[in-house]
């Protein structure tokens, strides 16, 4: 199973390099990052990963912990070129997430889409 994972991460991140050439590129990495860690912290405040990337600036009543918001503003949810950062799970029990941006032309799986899988750290539960 992480074969394919690994192998999802090797070909979108040889189709991504152009996209970081530029200012845009590395501010859309950056943002990427950043809701990373967001989503990441969610996670280990509420042991579920979020719905969307909305959840993480509002309060949801089945997350007892919940310390956000996770981000400073919602324009972190918007990439340089206009359109809103995509977010889905590929695997909630594995922890595997991606983020991405479909880049200047806004078309999925195009050259220069920049993605960032994220991984949850697995967690020791004492019994």
């Amino acid at each position: 199973m992480y074969k394919f994972y690994f192998l999802i991460f090797v070909l979108l991140t040889f189709n991504c390099q152009l996209a970081l050439s530029d200012s845009r590129g590395n501010r859309v990495q950056m943002d990427l990052n950043a809701l990373r860690v967001a989503v990441l912290a969610y996670e280990a405040h509420c042991r579920k990963y979020p719905q969307n990337l909305d959840t993480l600036f509002s309060e949801i009543p089945s997350c007892d912990y919940w310390k956000g918001p996770y981000l400073s503003t919602k324009i972190n949810l918007v990439d340089p070129w206009g359109e809103s950062y995509m977010y889905f799970t590929v695997d909630r029990k594995a922890g595997v997430f991606f983020l991405l941006s479909k880049g200047k032309d806004n078309l999925l799986g195009s050259q220069d889409d920049i993605v960032m899988v994220g991984k949850a750290i697995e967690r020791i539960h004492q019994q």
